[in-house]
């Protein structure tokens, strides 16, 4: 070593050290930070000697530290992130080079000046294991020891301070190496001339887009070609040096994966994806990887969780637009299996399956980081050529300096202004006190922020659609920038080296091609059989046709051996028969190997044993034997004439049905044969319901779920529902016609729209279909689900329930689920605690009967069952440990009985022992965690909620810089069998059973204050991520994606404050979060959820006695709304809410100084106004509904103008026009409803008010006379709502009716009577859809059609006899219209419709309600 030069090149960073290789920055990191502990512990060891220089080095050390954790270097993020910016990585490398030389140096000093020989005072021997100080020194020898520090003092000194400065020098590069700018040149005689084709291609892509940014993308493209060529050249030359490294299988002696700071895991989970292999095909080998979560390395492969999975919509745009067929990500390299290793071609990094990437979606999302496809869209950006790996990166930057206008305010009074210079004038005429010139421009800049106002609909600058809120437009126009990032690999991936098969990964590529190939083959011979356990273990058993690789000496055209997998059942009695198809298979074959480019060495050797093998199943004759049968259970039986239709789905049946939302098969599930077998016979005639109920705990979701998988060749759909809640069921219903692309790709429909034409789907479809319910609390939750008539469809219903009790219907049949027989038991114990034990000898198992005897503890229960096999499996103990354990625990357990609620006392005995033997022994983290998981929605609790930037210290172990930390607390649990972790659209999701749930509550609930604690950190969880509704409460749209993703958390947290613990400390900001929710759901219609969370809020504010007025008027103003569209029966409450909130906001105006009432304030106050005076108009008072009216007008005109404020103009529009009605000033009514309907479709589109704003213009032309006019413009919106909401929605049967009405006006009672029977069937087939008022109208006047017929006498006498029954019970509950003429009775059936849903759909009740005769 020469130190004088520093030319140090030490052991750890040998040339061939493979982590250097791979990720040199991050293992000189690693190296450094020993060398650094290294010397501060020898420091610390002899403080006295080393105090002028040890705080200097340990401030070092620290500030190192935080290098690294701000540059994100020990993950390898920093080497990926500087691939692109060599001089940039170059300095970096530099300076550790030099950091790692001066640590040497030092700690070589530090161990030389401590190990000086020394001169005791009396002579002592050091004994060897004494280290490198004696246990005791005396004088003399600390003496000596202070001599030699201080001889080598001034050079260690020197070192010193060449650490601090280079540290220093790193230091000053965090925001270069946060934020990289790639500036390399890849090929110096490369020119920009060479872009336009790049900028060519990507015009004929983009034909409507800007020239500017196409030229910006296609330029882009053209420097991802450049570097990918030049990382080809040096990836060409590596696999020339190291040709064995590719496509090898991890191993023992893989031991550089821990060089630098890696950990790897043998758990992890294959999410499902859109490309590659089918699931099993990259299902993990026990014997590799053991079954568990997915923990993929922390690295830069972890950072790539932002990306979602585009939507069927935006796919279907680009699709429309392109003309052209879409590019997918490229396949990986080599086959994907459990350990393989293998270099990425797009960035030259080496991967580990398992450990970097647990799946192809993963790979998918490694590739589209790697191409870095997002830029920004707009021309003006001061980084318009920054390329984004992230989709998150690219659209909160987007969001940020582009999409969301820039607003300043005054901290002091919250005084908001969109310009600089007003916020200047206000600061310097309203705070002068305070504010200075020297302070001013601070003052500006403190209060610069983004505003609150939502985003507005916006438009794609691709394509031109427009109309489309946030979250779709990031997603639609991500696809676009991925589909050009694509085409820049796409058009040359021919020519590039790393992925053409001549090259020596071949073999490789040949596996990939085989993957495919066995797709193709299970396509065309509808050859799908479920594994067998033992099969299931076996990685290689999971295709139709296998290769057999010859000798690895081979590196071109490889043979490839094609041979039939044998199924389960390998009798060829029991087998499917192939099906002769003629010549079209060989047409089929040599089409699918055009497509995949088999024109390498040796194309013959594909073609000829594909077609052998395709010719041997379709010439294999097979043999005429009798089907075999089964029992009940599933036991072969010799007695012929069952039921065909009973054998197992894949002994009968070929294809695997379409999917929605599929929970994941159950591996440890077993037995249930009988139960499965009878809900399948209950469930074979279309039309069926079955309900599958049960205590909690005994499985009924495993056996729906299991019923699924097990039968599937029975159906062709299988639709899975999470009926937990309102908006999940609703949401995972709706997924039928999102799959299906059944709405129109022009629109965005809401999701009644979405509703009616899944059920719609389930009403046409010739094919057999299977809808299941889970977890259904009463048959009213699902009703408006089923389809009109279900023995008319094809289809059949399984609801899985806890108490049946709560959903008779006389078209039901129940199955209640008992518990596991006692050998089912045994078998479902051993097999979870032993895997891969051999079923037929089961009963010879030593433990058989210790193990029946442990399920007769947990009284046979799944769920007890498997949470013992996770604690036996983590701690390691023996079933007779555990029968020990559990005797002990049943001893001193006490039943806990002073909870009240009665789901807490439902909770079994079995269980509570198992939990209370398997929490305590859960570790600190785990547990917080799980306590977090109970006041959370238990089936879909996103990672993304969880982990994030917590700045609470009682959320740190939440941090995302904790992914490590979070990684070993949901793996530890799963394996517990705790909690299940799943991916669901490439996100990584929780789920914990409601019983474990409750039990960890009633535990919280002995304990207050930790209680109270955990119920903060879910809070503050959930807070953090349900988005704030608009300030002036005007609807936003776009912010639904993520309200629904939340809102059942929040109807969760409700549920646990108002029923579970209600002696949780009510706060303010609890009320608010349940607030948001109530207006969110009243922003979508969900009126039942929307009161309850309002009413809730209202509850805790009462409790809470504060003031929070104006918080307290937000939710009269909303429940007011939401009651009005329940009938008249609430009129009374909408009108007294809508005062006292006006009232509140009258009286905070009052008493709050003129500086400190904002304009949102004054909003507010307006919005009430308006408000109440729509009350005043349901009151027919219409004379003092104008004047305020007007008087908000004047308010409206200080604001903006028309186009700047078009929904508040709308509001005097349409109000005013019903005013002028009232006044019979038809033509000045028509004219200012018009002008409405301009402002609604202005500040909504053609959305769900404008059709109702249409719909009042049409009763207003109707009362001025025109009744064809009229007829003609309902009829428009009839069409606009069944497209919007579908037939059910009242919004669409109120719309039937008045076509109706009208008609009868006009004479055609042929139509009258059609279009009116129309509606009130509908309304039979969905009670809840449409008001007793609105019923009762359609029927009455129907009774009028008929007799005007002179036909069905009697049916028109009962139609009239049970209207006048419901106008004698509501008339009391509204304001009374007083005596009608004869004739005119209608008109008394007009006057219970509120004012602006249909009371004017009639022509007698103007003149009643009106003074000028």
């Amino acid at each position: 070593m020469d130190k004088a030069k520093g030319n140090y090149v030490g052991p750890e960073k040998e040339e061939s050290n493979y982590a250097y290789k791979i990720a040199p920055i991050a293992a000189a990191f690693e190296d450094c930070l020993q060398y650094f502990e290294q010397s501060c512990t020898i420091m610390e060891s002899n403080p006295d000697a080393w105090e002028s220089i040890y705080s200097l080095v340990n401030g070092c050390f620290s500030k190192f530290r935080e290098w690294g954790h701000a540059t994100k270097t020990p993950s390898r993020s920093l080497d990926y992130a500087l691939r692109k910016s060599s001089r940039l990585q170059e300095t970096t490398k530099s300076l550790l080079d030099d950091l790692l030389v001066t640590l040497h140096t030092t700690r070589e000093n530090l161990q030389d000046a401590t190990l000086a020989p020394v001169t005791p005072a009396s002579p002592q021997i050091m004994e060897p294991s004494m280290g490198y100080f004696p246990v005791q020194s005396g004088d003399g020898e600390q003496q000596a020891l202070s001599r030699a520090s201080s001889d080598s003092g001034s050079s260690i000194q020197q070192l010193t301070e060449d650490l601090e400065e280079t540290v220093n020098c790193l230091v000053k590069l965090i925001p270069a190496l946060q934020d990289p700018a790639p500036q390399d040149v890849y090929d110096g005689r490369a020119t920009h001339l060479e872009a336009i084709k790049d900028i060519e291609l990507a015009t004929e892509m983009f034909p409507k887009a800007p020239s500017s940014l196409i030229r910006r993308l296609g330029f882009s493209n053209w420097k991802r070609r450049q570097y990918f060529e030049s990382l080809d050249s040096r990836s060409h030359l590596a696999r020339l040096s190291d040709s064995k490294r590719k496509g090898r299988i991890l191993g023992n002696d893989d031991e550089h994966v821990h060089d630098i700071g890696f950990y790897t895991t043998s758990n992890f989970q294959t999410r499902p994806s859109r490309i590659g292999y089918s699931q099993h095909e990259i299902s993990s080998s026990p014997g590799t990887l053991s079954a568990g979560p997915m923990s993929v390395n922390d690295s830069v492969f972890s950072e790539q969780d932002y990306f979602g999975s585009r939507s069927a919509t935006s796919v279907a745009e680009s699709d429309r637009l392109v003309g052209q067929r879409r590019y997918d990500v490229p396949k990986p390299p080599v086959l994907l299996r459990p350990g393989i290793i293998f270099d990425c071609p797009f960035c030259g990094q080496e991967i580990i399956y398992g450990v970097h990437i647990g799946s192809t979606a993963d790979w998918e999302r490694h590739v589209l980081t790697d191409l870095e496809p997002y830029q920004c869209t707009f021309d003006d950006c001061l980084r318009a050529d920054k390329t984004f790996g992230i989709k998150e990166d690219w659209f909160r930057h987007e969001m940020e300096n582009h999409r969301l206008a820039t607003v300043w305010v005054c901290d002091s009074c919250n005084y908001e202004v969109s310009e600089r210079e007003d916020i200047e004038l206000h600061l310097s005429e309203k705070h002068k006190e305070t504010i200075t010139a020297d302070n001013l421009s601070a003052m500006v800049l403190l209060g610069e922020r983004h505003s609150g106002t939502a985003v507005s609909y916006q438009s794609c600058p691709f394509c031109g659609l427009s109309k489309l809120p946030s979250e779709v437009l990031k997603t639609h126009i991500a696809d676009h920038l991925e589909q050009l990032a694509l085409l820049s690999i796409q058009n040359d991936s021919e020519s590039h080296n790393f992925y053409s098969p001549q090259i020596e990964n071949a073999t490789a590529d040949n596996k990939v091609k085989f993957a495919l190939l066995n797709d193709f083959v299970q396509e065309q011979c509808g050859y799908f059989w479920q594994p067998s356990r033992e099969q299931a273990n076996n990685s290689t058993a999971d295709s139709n046709v296998q290769f057999v690789e010859d000798s690895d000496d081979e590196a071109v055209g490889q043979d490839i051996k094609f041979q039939q997998v044998q199924p389960e059942i390998n009798s060829r009695s029991q087998r499917p028969p192939m099906q002769r198809r003629g010549d079209s298979w060989m047409t089929k074959v040599n089409t699918f190997l055009e497509k995949q480019n088999v024109d390498q060495p040796r194309p013959d050797l594909w073609k000829s044993k594909v077609e052998s093998f395709l010719e041997r199943q379709i010439t294999q004759e097979e043999p005429q034997s009798e089907p075999a049968k089964f029992d009940a259970i599933g036991e072969p039986v010799d007695h012929p004439g069952q039921d065909a239709a009973m054998l197992p789905p894949t002994l009968i049946g070929p294809l695997r049905p379409f999917r929605t939302q599929p929970p994941p098969r159950n591996a440890d599930f077993v037995g249930r044969e009988g139960d499965l077998a009878r809900i399948h016979k209950m469930l074979l005639v279309p039309g069926s319901i079955c309900i599958l109920s049960g205590i909690g705990g005994v499985g009924k979701t495993s056996a729906a779920v299991e019923y699924t998988y097990r039968y599937e060749a029975s159906y062709s759909y299988i639709f899975w529902i999470s009926a937990e809640t309102a908006i999940s069921c609703a949401d995972t219903y709706s997924l039928i016609a999102t799959q299906f692309s059944l709405a129109d790709n022009d629109t965005m429909p809401d999701q009644d729209r979405l509703v009616t034409l899944s059920r719609e789907f389930l009403e046409q479809t010739d094919k057999k279909w299977l809808l299941i319910f889970d977890n259904v609390y009463k048959w009213t939750d699902v009703q408006e689900y089923f389809p009109l008539d279900p023995c008319n469809t094809q289809g059949s219903v399984l609801i899985t329930a806890r108490n049946c009790e709560l959903i008779k219907s006389p078209k039901c049949q129940i199955m209640e689920l008992g518990a596991l027989s006692l050998d089912e038991g045994r078998q479902m114990l051993l097999l979870s605690t032993q895997p891969g034990l051999d079923l037929d000898h089961l009963r010879s198992h030593p433990e058989y009967k210790l193990a029946g005897e442990i399920a007769s503890l947990a009284e046979k229960l799944p769920l007890a069952l498997a949470h013992i096999a996770g604690y036996i499996q983590v701690s390691g103990c023996t079933l007779t440990d555990f029968v020990q354990l559990w005797n002990e625990r049943r001893r001193s357990t006490r039943s806990s009985t002073h909870i009240a609620n009665p789901l807490i006392l439902s909770t079994d005995k079995a269980l509570e022992t198992v939990w209370n033997i398997g929490l305590r022994e859960v570790t600190s983290d785990a547990r917080e965690l799980l306590n977090i998981l109970a006041f959370l929605d238990s089936e879909m609790i996103q990672r993304k909620l969880l982990v994030g930037e917590h700045a609470e210290p009682s959320l740190d172990f939440l941090h995302l810089d904790q992914a490590f930390r979070y990684k070993r607390m949901i793996t530890e649990l799963n394996r517990r069998r705790l909690i299940t972790v799943q991916s669901q659209d490439d996100e990584e999701v929780l789920g914990i059973h409601r019983s474990l749930q409750q039990k960890i509550l009633q535990d919280l609930g002995k304990d207050p204050q930790r209680r109270e604690e955990v119920f903060a950190q879910a809070f503050a969880l959930i807070r953090k991520r349900f988005p704030l509704p608009s300030p002036i409460q005007v609807p936003e749209p776009e912010k639904w994606p993520a309200c629904k993703e939340y809102l059942p958390h929040v109807l969760h947290l409700q549920k646990v404050v108002m029923e579970y613990l209600p002696s949780i400390k009510p706060s303010v900001a609890l009320t608010r979060l349940l607030s948001d929710g109530g207006i969110n759901l009243w922003e979508r219609g969900m009126t039942s959820e929307g009161l309850r969370l309002l009413r809730s809020a209202e509850a805790l504010l009462d409790k809470l006695a504060c003031k929070e007025d104006q918080l307290r008027a937000n939710i009269h103003v909303i429940i007011a709304l939401l009651v009005q569209d329940e009938g008249l029966s609430h009129i009374a409450e909408s009108r007294d809410r809508i005062s006292q909130a006006l009232q509140i906001r009258k009286t905070y105006k009052e008493q709050t100084p003129v500086g400190n009432y904002t304009r949102n304030d004054e909003i507010l106050l307006h919005n009430a106004w308006s408000d109440y005076g729509c009350v005043l108009l349901q009151y027919d008072k219409y004379e003092e509904a104008e004047p305020i009216f007007r008087q908000c007008l004047s308010k409206y005109r200080e604001w903006g103008s028309e186009e700047e404020l078009p929904y508040e103009y709308y509001k005097f529009n349409h109000h005013t026009a019903h005013c002028r009605m009232y006044h019979h000033d038809f033509a000045e009514a028509i004219r200012l409803a018009q002008e409405g309907l301009r402002h609604i479709t202005l500040a909504t589109g053609q959305s769900s008010a404008t059709n109702k704003t249409r719909f009042d213009l049409a009763c207003i032309v109707l009362q001025s006379g025109d009744t064809q006019q009229a007829l003609d413009l309902h009829k428009s919106v009839l069409e606009a709502n069944l497209r919007q909401h579908g037939k059910f929605n009242f919004l669409t049967l109120q719309s039937y009716y008045t076509v109706g009405a009208l008609c009868a006006y006009s004479g055609s009672l042929i139509d009258a009577e059609r279009w009116m029977r129309k509606a009130l069937t509908l309304s039979q087939s969905r009670p809840i859809s449409w008001s007793e008022a609105a019923v009762a109208r359609t029927e009455f006047h129907l009774s009028q059609v008929l007799h005007e017929q002179g036909k069905d006498f009697e049916e028109a006498e009962a139609l009239a006899s049970r209207a006048k029954a419901a106008l004698a019970r509501l008339l009391p509950l509204g304001d009374p219209l007083g005596v009608v003429e004869v004739g005119d009775e209608l008109a008394l059936f007009d006057h219970l419709q509120p004012v602006f849903d249909g009371r004017f759909t009639g022509r007698a009740l103007l003149k009643y309600v009106s003074k000028k005769v």
